[in-house]
């Protein structure tokens, strides 16, 4: 509709700079830090966020519709920046056991600049993707959890605030996923 089209068009004249960067990235394997800058003060990563956080209230057609456009520019800045936004929409699924409190607390740390993805690929297990149970392990403590392990692959890592950190709850016997700041 007119609305998605300009707002990808006004996404467009932030982002074309990344094709210019992108065959420097490639050539040098970097990380795209000046394109996830430029996407957060423009205020891509809040376009998955509700409006009631200061976000744009985006559902999944926009976000697949502005992860294809900067696709086209630069590869490997959408891969990043898109886990972060995926991330946040897939949050706003009541089923996903959240507590109010801490999801809240977590949109408004994204409303204010924090970006987030998931933290759950393992030196021995893989993407989790492959159904293997993650080495990583939360351990009760009183009131608190203790993890323990080692993630070794996660995308955006250098530029992320909020890690949703998979691991094994012993006495459980379940996956958890825990929420870490950096």
């Amino acid at each position: 509709n007119e609305s998605e089209h300009k707002y990808v068009e006004q996404l467009t004249s932030v982002i074309e700079v990344f094709a210019d960067r992108a065959v420097e990235l490639d050539e040098s394997r970097g990380f795209p830090f000046q394109n996830i800058k430029d996407l957060k003060a423009c205020g891509y990563t809040t376009l998955t966020l509700p409006k009631q956080y200061g976000g744009l209230g985006k559902g999944l057609y926009e976000f697949l519709l502005c992860e294809e456009k900067i696709g086209q520019y630069c590869g490997p800045t959408a891969l990043s920046i898109g886990w972060h936004n995926g991330t946040v929409l897939q949050l706003q699924d009541g089923r996903r056991g959240w507590s109010k409190e801490v999801l809240e607390e977590t949109f408004v740390k994204i409303a204010n600049g924090a970006l987030i993805n998931r933290a759950a690929s393992e030196p021995i297990t893989g993407s989790p993707t492959r159904g293997g149970r993650p080495t990583t392990t939360a351990r009760k403590v009183g009131s608190t959890y203790i993890i323990n392990g080692r993630k070794n692959y996660t995308s955006m890592a250098p530029m992320l605030d909020l890690f949703l950190v998979s691991a094994w709850i012993e006495e459980r016997d379940e996956l958890g996923w825990f929420l870490i700041e950096k």
